[in-house]
């Protein structure tokens, strides 16, 4: 009996030490996923990854996904994000929708980097609809939207985006373009001069010049027009430059053309 009670106390132990191995080991791996680089923050979260019940495994997914990002692993970060979503979609467990957008945020993202523009103006929709305040998915539907000619609402999304502090030079640039394409000339105008102040790069400098010139053209400004086409031309390619500055040239001559003299009859 007591050589049964000195086995079982062994075994009692060494069930407590390598459970404690085991538990020093996890919390090495917790801390190297959230707090480490590289490979060895990525092998230690697949690590708690393949280990853990997938409510728990979640944030160590959504972790690995932030490694891959910085890696410019950009298909394996993809990956992640459909993993998470298929959790997210079918897990036993309610998730907040503010944390579901935010993981349809990252996957619109993740989309885009690799050319998808199909599934990332899907999450972009999805996000949208559990009520993302991101800027940048509203930037990206508007895209998506411009891009397909449709103006009105393209507006609508790069406004919301500018509300929610999304003013980068292509959301001037995109709002511009979508005030263009709805022939409202004076917020096109208004949005592309917000646009050239913050142009810096020959190519934005030279296609903001060129809507700018078109805009001005369409108002009737043609010097304006004639000074935006010529930059436009002086900075990058510009197919359209050479005709507007000589269609405003002409407008230009005519408009300082002196009106001919009156004669006067003699009696």
């Amino acid at each position: 009996m007591k050589k049964i009670l000195v086995r079982a106390g062994i075994g009692a132990g060494v069930l407590v030490l390598a459970g404690l191995i085991l538990l020093m080991l996890v919390r090495k791996r917790s801390a190297e996923c959230r707090e480490g680089q590289g490979s060895v923050a990525i092998e230690a979260c697949t690590f708690m990854i393949n280990h853990f019940p997938d409510d728990v495994a979640l944030p160590y997914l959504d972790l690995r996904r932030g490694h891959y990002a910085v890696a410019g692993a950009k298909q394996a970060e993809l990956d992640d994000l459909k993993r998470m979503i298929s959790l997210l979609e079918n897990a036993r467990i309610t998730f907040t929708d503010p944390y579901k957008a935010s993981v349809y945020e990252k996957a619109a993202e993740a989309y885009a980097k690799n050319s998808d523009k199909a599934g990332s103006l899907a999450a972009a929709e999805k996000a949208i609809a559990l009520g993302s305040k991101n800027g940048a998915v509203y930037m990206m539907r508007g895209l998506a939207r411009l891009e397909t000619e449709k103006y009105a609402d393209a507006v609508t999304d790069l406004k919301a985006a500018e509300g929610l502090g999304y003013n980068q030079l292509q959301l001037y640039m995109a709002l511009g373009s979508a005030y263009l394409g709805a022939r409202d000339y004076d917020n096109a105008y208004a949005m592309l001069k917000k646009s050239e102040a913050l142009a810096a790069a020959p190519q934005d400098v030279s296609m903001v010049n060129r809507q700018l010139g078109m805009t001005s053209f369409e108002l009737k400004r043609y010097q304006e027009a004639l000074d935006h086409m010529t930059k436009a031309l002086l900075t990058g390619p510009c197919p359209d430059c050479s005709a507007v500055i000589k269609m405003s040239q002409e407008f230009l001559k005519h408009k300082t053309k002196p009106a001919p003299k009156k004669r006067t009859r003699r009696r």
